[in-house]
């Protein structure tokens, strides 16, 4: 079955695996973990409002 098409960014984090490879712990520390989750909003509202045509204000109602 054919896969979606995946947007390639530079220096963005394109998927989690839970637990992580070889049971590894994903994130260092909180820090890492609000770093890493900051980087995901800005990827998902930058998809959202680039590429698929919402605006700020649509895709914070969608988003809550």
């Amino acid at each position: 079955m054919p896969g979606f098409a995946r947007l390639d960014s530079p220096g963005v984090l394109q998927h989690v695996i839970v637990p992580g490879n070889e049971r590894k712990k994903i994130f260092l520390d909180n820090e890492d973990r609000r770093r890493s989750l900051a980087e995901a909003r800005g990827m998902i509202c930058y998809v959202g409002v680039r590429e698929l045509g919402y605006t700020g204000m649509e895709l914070g109602r969608e988003l809550n």
